[in-house]
């Protein structure tokens, strides 16, 4: 009994939390944050989808199609792929690697989706187109991986270069962190 008055007293106080929270996305600073966010993924719009058209073109018309059909899912994929982008180092082949294998997945997602209804030799037929492809992404994602590893051990390598840089400055940043406390001048 205790536990259905605890749950329905929290359940109580957050939804009451929620509803006395201003509406988001009408005006105000976060409004303003998202538009800006939206200009500047709009400014690289041209871009994103030349990537898309050259390492999804099955999904390219697709993408391209939401854009006056389903907006709001047009921006989700922009920002998705813009994101992919930033998180790679601006790396188009890595870009496209990872719209390659988003491209597999949902392509698998979709043949498995019937598979249990098919007759068996259709059965047999499907598994082989689904090895093929599954074999694809493994190698993708293989590839993935590699790079990911190149990606860490060159940012580790200038991370010790950096600590190492520091180390031998080490007074003058401390000297330049004081100053800074003191007067306002740069910090570390």
């Amino acid at each position: 009994m205790f536990n259905r008055l605890l749950f329905g007293a929290l359940l109580l106080s957050h939804t009451t939390a929620l509803a006395q929270q201003p509406p988001r996305g009408r005006g105000g600073p976060d409004a303003q944050r998202m538009e800006e966010r939206r200009d500047r993924l709009m400014e690289r719009e041209g871009e994103l989808l030349a990537l898309v058209k050259e390492h999804a073109p099955e999904r390219y018309e697709t993408l391209v199609g939401l854009k006056t059909t389903d907006p709001e899912a047009y921006m989700r994929t922009l920002r998705r792929i813009a994101k992919v982008y930033r998180e790679t180092g601006g790396d188009e082949v890595a870009v496209g690697r990872k719209i390659e294998m988003h491209s597999l997945e949902r392509e698998l997602h979709e043949l498995a989706g019937d598979f249990s209804s098919l007759s068996a030799s259709d059965q047999k037929a499907r598994r082989k187109q689904m090895d093929e492809l599954g074999s694809t992404l493994f190698t993708l994602r293989q590839e993935d991986r590699r790079a990911n590893v190149v990606r860490l051990e060159a940012r580790l390598e200038e991370l010790k270069a950096e600590i190492e840089e520091r180390e031998k400055n080490e007074d003058e940043l401390i000297d330049r962190f004081i100053d800074h406390l003191i007067h306002g001048k740069p910090d570390l």
